[in-house]
């Protein structure tokens, strides 16, 4: 007996350690994300879509306005999506009402949907609660999870808390709790309802038990699915309206998809196997060692979201490690792989064994390779945590000076820091109308095709005797309607872009384009195929505004792929800028194939609106570099090779010497 007692307190405590131990991973979890999602928001990388959409209809609601918002052409969010699950949100969002409490929630939500998780291995391990850690850790691990909290905040981010808690009391047979789950997860969006349906199907695959239970959710599913895309006849045209853009032509109506697989099934295997869309699902599998393939009927769970992602046209919908496409993806392929491992430990046989050993190898390689590869944790390569710095403060004192009952017209990236507000919307719109325009020229000109058009905008804000300049720092501009202009465009509003001075490295000796030199390039090397390179330019003397600085990605012998042309400091009335300064432009250019030992070089350049011509650059005295020239066009341009960067299958080096000219 006494052995006996000291056996389940050994097991009690054991228990408890476990327990302590997913708390710590999901509180860590939580955490951590709550303060990246916020950092990345302060560092100016949230946008009017989809966080400042969010934080207003959640605003609207939290004031008792329903689902209701100004920022897309659609007023009524009922005709776009199904969030019945925004008025929970809404309680929460009551005790701290901004942008920033939606980041939370959702880091928390997410982080909680471990718990089901792990209560379902724990249970098919049958006493070996490690194992359900194990499947955690490799959760957490898993980029499509992680890219899923830090890219903004989307409904569809709480759905695998429900769906996961469903499975769960699914497994224990508590059936009105697992119905209330599922109730939960459907209020999430009307897509999560296919998820639902596949969560039928397969409970009516697995459990002979819950073969009617199964069918009556796999049908409830896909019905409220159609329900609510064809409802009314307003909501199967802003269907068409705002998401069938995304897809192929021959994608809608189902009838004409199904008439083309019968007709051309090549046609559609071509498309859904596409060698990004492959490498999408290669990614999706190998944070969990490729074992969810050995467990079809709960990868099935996962199969609705992947298939609608393989579909699409829309990069976004198959990235692998941002955006919010996989959020029903993860759990599943997680669950799939403890299930397999559990298989495995359940087995006598000394085979078995030495395959769960094998399992739990690949799982955790796997789930090392891709966070390594492609996380947002300090394990990750090439880390950097998202802040706001000191731009972020200018930020806030312009946002400080709107008005909370104020209509404002805002950049994209600064939506979001207004958006608690009955009426916002996403510049140019709503100019007519509103009281306020907020805008950062140091960010990207979003809604505009270029930059040339979003200047002259702003130059019309500035005759238009309506408006006023109110505030003007660091790139940051305030109009106000019906006041006078009380500010003018002094040195420090140019501090964004114009430096004192910078070191001229002996390794970058300056390089002349007619009245602009670059006195100084470096490059930083980032994870995903990206590099980013910060160049330094000086105005030898007034130089006209028609000038373009440009970076370029190409070829050792100079073959261009790529070429992006950069802004120089937008100057009020067109004025030269001085002759002395000194800009800094910052940009990054994406690598191709990825193969790896493809060798990519940066090169930079001037383009010269006005005559239509690219400068031919001079080289100043025992210079590192020459002039390549480039057919652009059809055209003979000249180019100065800066960098050579080799790129292995994402993971970037740099080569210390530049190519010489092969003329």
């Amino acid at each position: 007996m006494e052995k006996q007692g000291e056996d389940m307190r050994k097991s009690g405590r054991r228990g408890r350690i476990y327990w302590w131990t997913l708390s710590a991973l999901v509180v860590g979890f939580a955490l951590y994300f709550s303060f990246y999602s916020i950092g990345r928001h302060h560092a100016l990388r949230s946008s009017a879509f989809d966080l400042g959409i969010f934080d207003q209809l959640v605003w609207n609601v939290a004031h008792g306005h329903s689902l209701v918002y100004t920022i897309e052409s659609v007023s009524n969010r009922w005709l776009v999506h199904q969030e019945p699950i925004l008025y929970l949100v809404a309680l929460p969002y009551l005790l701290a009402p901004r942008a920033e409490t939606l980041l939370v929630i959702q880091a928390v939500i997410v982080a909680a949907s471990a718990i089901p998780l792990y209560l379902i291995v724990r249970r098919w391990t049958d006493g070996r609660p490690w194992v359900g850690l194990l499947i955690v850790l490799a959760y957490f691990l898993s980029p499509a999870l992680e890219g899923v909290v830090v890219s903004d905040f989307h409904e569809t981010a709480l759905a695998p808390l429900f769906l996961l808690g469903a499975l769960y009391f699914l497994e224990e047979r508590r059936l009105a709790l697992a119905a209330t789950a599922l109730l939960f997860a459907l209020a999430c969006k009307e897509d999560v309802a296919l998820t639902v349906a596949a969560v039928g199907l397969g409970t009516l695959l697995r459990r002979k038990d819950l073969r009617l239970v199964g069918t009556i959710v796999c049908v409830s599913g896909g019905a409220i699915y159609l329900l609510t895309l064809f409802a009314t006849q307003a909501r199967l045209a802003a269907v068409r309206d705002l998401f069938l853009w995304r897809y192929p032509e021959w994608v809608w109506p189902p009838a004409r998809l199904l008439m083309t697989f019968w007709s051309d099934p090549r046609l559609v295997l071509s498309h859904i196997f596409a060698p990004p869309k492959v490498t999408y699902l290669a990614w999706l599998l190998i944070p969990f060692g490729f074992l969810p393939l050995l467990c079809p009927i709960l990868t099935l769970m996962a199969l609705p979201t992947v298939v609608i992602n393989l579909f699409s046209i829309f990069p976004t919908h198959y990235a692998f490690d941002s955006w919010h496409y996989n959020a029903t993806v993860a759990p599943f392929l997680a669950l799939a792989g403890g299930k397999v491992i559990s298989v495995a430990l359940q087995r006598a046989s000394h085979w078995w064994r030495s395959l769960s050993v094998l399992a739990m190898v690949l799982l955790v390689a796997g789930s090392g390779l891709a966070h390594y590869m492609y996380g947002y944790t300090p394990l990750a390569a090439d880390f950097a945590f998202p802040t706001g710095g000191r731009h972020y403060q200018v930020v806030r004192e312009a946002v400080s000076l709107v008005p909370p009952d104020a209509a404002v017209s805002a950049q994209s990236t600064l939506v979001p820091h207004l958006s608690g507000r009955s009426v916002i919307y996403e510049y140019p719109k709503g100019v007519e109308t509103v009281d306020y325009v907020v805008l950062d020229v140091s960010a990207a000109y979003y809604t505009f095709p270029n930059t040339a058009e979003y200047e002259a905008s702003i130059e019309r804000l500035f005759g238009d005797g309506a408006f006023g300049l109110k505030y003007a720092r660091d790139g940051l501009l305030v109009f106000q309607r019906g006041a006078a202009h009380t500010v003018t465009l002094g040195d420090d509003f140019y501090t964004y872009m114009v430096v004192d001075g910078v070191e001229e490295k002996g390794d970058h000796p300056a390089i002349s384009f007619g009245p602009i030199e670059l006195v100084d390039a470096s490059f930083e090397l980032l994870r995903r195929g990206r590099m980013e390179g910060t160049l330094h330019w000086r105005a030898r003397e007034a130089i006209p505004p028609t000038l373009r600085p440009a970076i370029a990605l190409g070829r050792e012998k100079g073959e261009l792929i790529a070429i992006h042309l950069q802004d120089l400091p937008f100057r009020h009335q067109m004025r030269p800028w001085q002759a002395g300064e000194i800009y800094r432009l910052t940009t990054g250019v994406s690598t191709g194939d990825g193969v790896c030992g493809s060798r990519w070089v940066y090169y930079a350049g001037v383009w010269d609106e006005a005559a239509g011509v690219w400068l031919n650059p001079r080289l100043g005295e025992n210079a590192g570099y020459s002039v390549l020239n480039v057919v652009v066009d059809g055209r003979e341009t000249h180019w100065v090779p800066l960098v050579v960067v080799e790129d292995c299958f994402g993971k970037l080096s740099e080569h210390e010497s530049a190519p010489k000219s092969p003329y």
